[in-house]
């Protein structure tokens, strides 16, 4: 009987130890995965979330130093996806088999990127010459502070004066008696990697809290030299030009000034373009007229500019000046707007890129390519400057106008514009991330 049990002790232990040992050495069904989440600068990105999709999801979040971990995930196929608000979102499918993975990723931010100096030298001369004849000539130029006149002789007064900050000089030469036969008179304006560029940045700024600044609020007018006919060429109570702007401020849903004035810019730039007739025709179209051509040069893409602001209520003004870019050597005149937020905002209305590309670039960037030599400032007068008049006998004087510049851009870099929680930041990086 004892024989008999000890069998069939011996016979449970073979049959039940038989099915243990083969449990044992079947094969592993799981993986595990595990690894670090980085940016493209090598910085841990914590709170990322890092999904395995199969027919299931299994998710986790990145620890703050990037570190993330999953274990005894069924083999198979899966997608794996990591989003972190700010970057670009991360996809990928593979097919993992029983095992342990040490995989890191990296992210990259969300993030479109400009190339852009941050600095710039640039030497800018500009003005008259030609020939004089028997003329008495009067000049009333623009003479920014900081440059340098040169005059090709000494036989002319030189009166400076001021419209608003702007300085000014009227240039009087007496060739009456045909001394000269000759002229030549230049600016000199010269700017050694002081000329940064700069990012502006939303302010909580309202309408109502600018009413006071009428100055920048009313129309202007201009008299047009060849009919002597006066023109509005700032014309914010024109009907058309009030509901474009109205409907803009309605889709801004606010009567923050930034917001308004991104808004219209959106607007000139989805339903007007950029178009120069080389300086062949002088005429400069009105506000009503561009409603019209719905194109313009960048005088005419300014006052409407202006006009569509002021006509909701936005102090803005028009900036006087030139184009200094690397590789040009003609005369660039050249014009661009200023809203106020709290202070002077520039705005490029002159582009010609994708609308996207317009409001991350042009749209509250202070560009070192523009050289200012006037800023309207707030009056009449600054519509009134005449340039040069001149009174002649027998023969009309040949008198034209000219610029020459050399510039170079320094300290290479981007401008990113990156989407985040808040909505889009710009900042400016030396690489992309």
């Amino acid at each position: 009987m004892r024989l008999l049990a000890f069998l069939i002790m011996i016979s449970s232990f073979f049959i039940f130890g038989c099915i243990g040992v083969e449990e044992m050495f079947l094969e592993p069904t799981t993986f595990g995965l595990n690894g670090t989440i980085k940016s493209a600068n090598g910085d841990p990105i914590p709170n990322a979330r890092i999904e395995m999709i199969s027919n299931k999801t299994y998710f986790t979040y990145s620890d703050e130093n990037g570190m993330y971990m999953f274990s005894n995930l069924t083999q198979g196929s899966y997608k794996i996806r990591i989003t972190k608000e700010g970057y670009k979102d991360y996809n990928f499918s593979f097919v993992f088999y029983p095992g342990s993975y040490d995989w890191n990723f990296t992210l990259v931010k969300d993030c479109l990127y400009y190339e852009v100096p941050l600095k710039r030298n640039y030497l800018v001369r500009y003005g008259y010459n030609g020939t004089l004849y028997r003329t008495n000539l009067t000049c009333d130029l623009p003479y920014p502070e900081g440059s340098m006149l040169n005059v090709s002789f000494d036989g002319t007064n030189k009166n400076t004066y001021y419209i608003g900050q702007n300085r000014m000089v009227r240039l009087s030469i007496d060739n009456l008696n045909q001394r000269y036969s000759s002229i030549r008179f230049h600016f000199l304006v010269t700017l050694n990697g002081t000329n940064e560029i700069r990012i502006f940045e939303r302010k909580e700024t309202t309408i109502e809290e600018l009413s006071s600044m009428q100055g920048y609020l009313q129309e202007r007018t201009i008299t047009d030299p060849a009919t002597g006919k006066i023109r509005k060429i700032i014309d914010p109570n024109n009907e058309r030009i009030k509901i474009v702007a109205e409907e803009a401020k309605k889709r801004a849903n606010s009567s923050n000034v930034w917001d308004i004035s991104k808004e219209i810019f959106i607007w000139l730039k989805t339903n007007t373009s950029y178009f120069n007739q080389g300086g062949v025709d002088e005429y400069v179209q009105s506000p009503s007229e561009m409603m019209e051509s719905r194109k313009g040069d960048c005088d005419e893409l300014s006052y409407l500019y202006i006009s569509l602001l002021r006509s909701v209520g936005i102090p803005s003004r028009y900036v006087e000046g030139f184009l200094a870019k690397e590789n040009e050597t003609r005369f660039v005149r050249h014009m661009w707007v200023e809203f106020y937020d709290g202070e002077w905002v520039p705005v490029e209305v002159a582009g010609t890129g994708k609308v996207e590309d317009e409001v991350n670039f042009n749209f509250g960037i202070e560009r070192n390519i523009h050289v200012p030599i006037f800023t309207e400032e707030g009056t009449q007068s600054s519509f009134e400057r005449t340039g040069c008049n001149y009174r002649y006998y027998n023969q009309k004087p040949e008198i034209s106008n000219y610029a020459y510049y050399t510039s170079f851009p320094l300290d290479e870099a981007y401008l990113a514009v990156c989407k985040e929680k808040e909505g889009e930041k710009r900042y400016i990086t030396y690489k992309k991330e």
